[in-house]
């Protein structure tokens, strides 16, 4: 039976994830989608449209959102329902892994093995742990389930599970765009049970594919240059090839060696035109990878199936087509290693079926099994305790830089996300001395200067808000922000020359919004 050791990875995954029923609502993107969201404020017609009609953070994941709007609801800003509702799909994630690596092996003990990596490895915090990333467990509930439906359906268990997974699809999509892998999935699935392509298996998948490309361009036109593709044009097409290969090769060593993880992990710099020198070793252990596909054995069709399942659901997020300021992110291995769970477990199950002598270390064997999940379970409990509040996790990511200038620039960010909080909240005092501590990290972030005007300015210390707005505009003469708040200063000091000129420079910038100042000061 299977009931107890399942019941007993939820409860340890339950008690691993439970402190984070006390992590805050972070300044970073939390605040966006929720916080300071209108559209999730009132569930009414027009809110409901604005969820799916618009972008949020450059993404477009409307049954999430409606999730926030219907907690925001009943619960407020109480932070604690947030992160309940996340852990309690991570804990339904690990029944669903379960029943479908099941139905794949017919092996309860590679099933297990599975859900057990699953619910406790480390890699999969920041999907859990950030109410942000509310994307990656939803769509992973729904991807899941209608995997297992799927796979029911090729079974012959009735056409109804057809409709299901289409279903199912359509939610995930409705998640986060990342499921677009989902028809690749099925074509693997078919390849693995044996499923002969024939026409009518590429007609079934005509529909999943359609909707592939529909949610694929929904996500493009979501994104902007502000999302990375400016960042990408400073590598050629042989540097992206090592990018990728990086990529790949971090997600494999962190499911083994899962240590340094960090919400934040910027893409390189490239010194005398070369990139580090482990983005280049990186495609040794892939290469490795690639052998051992070809080599015939007992577990070559596994050990094939669980990698391009691996691949084909990480393929989004490893810069084959680029986007995002990151190299990697812990977050994308939630849904892809699933694959390199099922390689794991028919590992383990074919070396106790085949070699006595092991076999009859049994109990040695789940002895040293048993210590590396009480390893990755502690590193995942604090883990959790890191996601506490902004200011934590950005100490934790500045620790955990390449460099000290890039630690203090992160460190700085830090502090600035939560002087913005502070600020929304009309604690300016507050306000001023995060800037204060982010300036004296990284001096040259222009953000940081308008915004501590914008405080001081608030606090009626107008010499200090005029330094700051004039130190950003020096920083950034561009700023339009910048000189539309410095002209309000000018006003007050009855000084309409400089007020008007400052004005007309934030229009002539596009920020239209002074044109009443303009008309009204400025005839």
């Amino acid at each position: 039976m299977y009931l107890f050791p399942l019941s007993l990875i939820l409860v340890v995954t339950a008690i691993l994830y439970s402190h984070a029923l006390q992590n805050d609502i972070l300044s970073w993107d939390d605040h966006w989608h929720i916080t300071y969201n209108a559209d999730i404020h009132s569930l009414s017609v027009n809110n409901i449209k604005a969820i799916f009609t618009s972008y949020y953070s450059n993404m477009y994941h409307p049954l999430v959102t409606l999730m926030f709007a219907v907690e925001y609801q009943f619960f407020g800003l109480n932070p604690m329902v947030y992160h309940a509702t996340n852990v309690l799909f991570h804990l339904v994630n690990v029944v669903l892994v379960f029943f479908l690596v099941l139905r794949l092996s017919r092996r309860r003990e590679i099933a297990l093995i599975a859900a057990c990596l699953f619910g406790i490895h480390p890699m999969h915090v920041e999907s859990v742990a950030w109410i942000t990333e509310r994307k990656d467990v939803v769509y992973a509930f729904f991807y899941l389930f209608g995997l297992v439906s799927y796979v029911r359906y090729i079974q012959q268990e009735g056409k109804k599970y057809y409709w299901i997974t289409l279903l199912f699809f359509l939610f995930s999509l409705l998640s986060k765009s990342t499921a677009i892998t989902f028809p690749i999935v099925l074509l693997l699935l078919d390849g693995y049970l044996d499923q002969k392509i024939k026409s009518r298996i590429i007609r079934e998948k005509m529909p999943f594919f359609l909707l592939s490309i529909v949610f694929g361009i929904i996500a493009l036109h979501s994104q902007t240059e502000t999302t990375g593709f400016e960042i990408f044009k400073q590598f050629n097409l042989l540097d992206r090839f090592f990018l990728v290969s990086y990529s790949v090769c971090y997600y494999l060593v962190h499911l083994f060696l899962p240590i340094n993880l960090s919400a934040l992990h910027s893409l390189p710099d490239k010194l005398q035109g070369l990139l580090p020198y482990e983005y280049y070793l990186a495609v040794i252990p892939i290469g490795i990878m690639i052998f051992l596909g070809f080599r015939k054995g007992v577990l070559q069709r596994e050990y094939i199936f669980g990698l391009t399942f691996f691949l084909a659901t990480i393929s989004l997020n490893i810069h084959i087509i680029p986007f995002g300021k990151a190299i990697v992110a812990e977050r994308y291995s939630y849904i892809p290693y699933i694959g390199i769970y099922y390689i794991i477990g028919q590992l383990y199950c074919f070396i106790i079926d085949h070699y006595q002598v092991l076999r009859e270390r049994k109990k040695i064997i789940l002895s040293s099994a048993l210590f590396i999940v009480i390893v990755f379970g502690y590193l995942t409990y604090e883990r959790v305790s890191v996601w506490k509040n902004t200011l934590v996790l950005f100490h934790d990511a500045s620790m955990k830089a390449k460099s000290s200038k890039e630690a203090a620039i992160v460190q700085a960010l830090g502090y600035v996300l939560e002087a913005e909080e502070m600020t929304n909240a009309r604690k300016y005092s507050e306000a001023v001395e995060l800037y204060n501590k982010a300036i004296i990290l990284d001096s040259l972030r222009v953000e940081s200067y308008s915004n501590r005007g914008i405080a001081k300015h608030c606090l009626e210390d107008y010499e200090g808000a005029m330094k700051d707005y004039s130190k950003a505009i020096e920083l950034n003469p561009s700023f339009s922000r910048a000189y539309a708040n410095r002209a309000a200063i000018y006003l007050l000091w009855n000084k309409s020359d400089e007020a008007c000129k400052d004005f007309h420079t934030a229009y002539n910038l596009g920020l239209y919004s002074v044109l009443p100042a303009l008309q009204a000061y400025c005839p």
